[in-house]
């Protein structure tokens, strides 16, 4: 799982994807919204808009959500990013994760690499 840089997605998607990751850890602890809502101090209504994205969440209720379900607040924001990227944000994202592997790695290693790659793009040829 990796984090989605928020600044790419309107607010509204940000505050359904917040919401649904709080109603996932809410089920997986066995809770009801009126048992996360009274652990908070909020009204069950509440913890509904917030799950489906239509109240905007304070930092601060944020956080006594994340202290009522035992987690730190960032767990809120980790999303899949596979279903929420474009293709090309996916291919620079696959490109910078293959740099990351190569850039701790000795150069004769890199260039090893570089052609494999050569060699299998040649037997494969672009399709």
């Amino acid at each position: 799982m990796s984090t989605l840089i928020l600044e790419v997605l309107p607010v509204a998607d940000i505050r359904r994807l917040v919401g649904s990751k709080i109603r996932e850890y809410r089920k997986a602890k066995g809770l009801s919204q009126d048992q996360l809502a009274e652990r908070c101090g909020f009204h069950y209504s509440y913890i509904g808009g917030v799950e489906r994205g239509e109240r905007n969440i304070s930092l601060e209720n944020l956080a006594k959500i994340a202290n009522a379900l035992e987690l730190e607040p960032k767990a809120f924001f980790e999303f899949d990013i596979s279903i929420q990227q474009s293709p090309s944000d996916k291919k620079d994202a696959a490109l910078q994760e293959v740099i990351s592997i190569l850039k701790g790695k000795d150069i004769r290693y890199i260039q090893m690499t570089k052609r494999l790659l050569v060699e299998i793009f040649k037997t494969f040829p672009r399709q």
